[in-house]
């Protein structure tokens, strides 16, 4: 083998890793945007069980804070201002859900069962979301395959909550 064919190999052997890492990242951020397609979905269920249960109740203070910032969370520009906005929701959504318990002052036992439903699921949908996040920011953070992400402009994606992550398919308990 002459110089030439070793300089020839050497550059297709660079070209199909390049070639090879750019499929991986363009696979990652398709399973990122799917994974949160499904929790676009369930927090729209979540928005709606929201108006049904907490709008009859806005003299409430903690009923006028759910709905602040559920409207917060609806109108953010990006994901990790929705991130984060649907973040504190939940928690304020909790603190609700606590105060008005069954037996409470607003009963709705069948939206509630409703909302439960919903918030397991996006709990198992946040999970899936994470892991492909995890993934995705692993390799593009991981040399070599950095440099074609930061050549190619592949970037890290933002954790839903505290990054938690687990298997993407529901299990039966």
């Amino acid at each position: 083998m002459n110089t030439t064919s070793i300089l020839i190999l050497g550059l297709l052997l660079v070209f199909l890793w390049g070639f090879s890492d750019y499929n991986r990242f363009v696979e990652h951020k398709r399973q990122v945007e799917e994974t949160w397609k499904a929790i676009h979905a369930w927090l729209k269920k979540r928005h709606a069980l929201i108006q049904t249960l907490v709008g009859p109740a806005r003299n409430d203070p903690l009923g006028e804070t759910v709905l602040r910032h559920h409207a917060a969370a609806i109108h953010a520009r990006n994901r990790p201002e929705r991130i984060q906005a649907e973040t504190v929701l939940e928690d304020v959504l909790k603190q609700w859900q606590a105060a008005h318990a069954v037996g409470g002052s607003v009963p709705y036992p069948n939206p509630r069962r409703q909302l439960d439903f919903v918030e397991h699921q996006l709990t198992l949908a946040r999970r899936c979301y994470n892991r492909m996040v995890y993934w995705n920011n692993f390799y593009v953070k991981r040399f070599p395959s950095n440099l074609i992400a930061a050549l190619l402009g592949f970037r890290e994606g933002p954790f839903y909550g505290n990054g938690e992550s687990g298997p993407c398919e529901a299990r039966d308990s």
